[in-house]
């Protein structure tokens, strides 16, 4: 399994591994109830996520398109309106695309946890914004591939790094990467734990 540090031009492939990766995510289930109206809706927020990290970040992926992590740099992980013009508010205006019910859900949880973000780091550290295997690839060790490469790019600086995660499984894989839970928040209305999760 060969690692490489993704460029834009592969930005379609990507954004098709995450819509893929993510289609039983615990909140991407709850947001939209089926695989099918996830991957008709989500692939454009994916996409838009990725143009993000491409701007302001690192983008890794496997060379045989099995998965990717996108990483955003210290400094930019405020989503400003400086930055957020700067790709073409492509994160904002793919959520309002969403239909309605999923564009409240939406926009309830991701403003909520971008300030316990920064209540928990409020100075500059590193973003785990997406970490993605597809679905007939996990298991295999393809994500601690991605974070062993992510984690030689964040230890030549000294800045935190912090990433959220939905299952108990994925704390139990970044747990043996160094990160500790910082907070878990539960959003009772949709059935949907988040963990805070930080390296220092």
């Amino acid at each position: 399994m060969k690692i490489v540090v993704a460029q834009k031009e592969e930005i379609d492939k990507l954004s098709g591994i995450l819509t893929e990766s993510m289609s039983l995510d615990p909140m991407c289930l709850y947001t939209f109830g089926d695989v099918e109206q996830h991957h008709r809706y989500c692939r454009g927020f994916w996409k838009a996520s990725l143009e993000y990290a491409f701007r302001f970040g690192t983008v890794l992926a496997t060379e045989d398109g099995s998965g990717c992590l996108s990483l955003v740099h210290p400094g930019h992980s405020d989503f400003t309106f400086a930055e957020l013009l700067a790709t073409g508010f492509g994160v904002p205006l793919s959520i309002l695309r969403f239909p309605y019910r999923q564009m409240r859900i939406a926009l309830d949880v991701f403003p909520r946890l971008a300030t316990l973000q920064h209540e928990i780091l409020p100075d500059p550290h590193w973003y785990v914004l997406t970490l993605g295997v597809i679905p007939e690839e996990q298991g295999k060790g393809i994500g601690k591939g991605l974070l062993d490469r992510m984690l030689r790019i964040v230890e030549a600086a000294k800045n935190p790094v912090y990433l959220e995660t939905e299952t108990e499984k994925n704390v139990a894989l970044y747990k043996k990467y160094g990160f500790e839970v910082a907070r878990k928040i539960v959003f009772e209305k949709y059935g949907l734990d988040y963990y805070l999760m930080v390296r220092k």
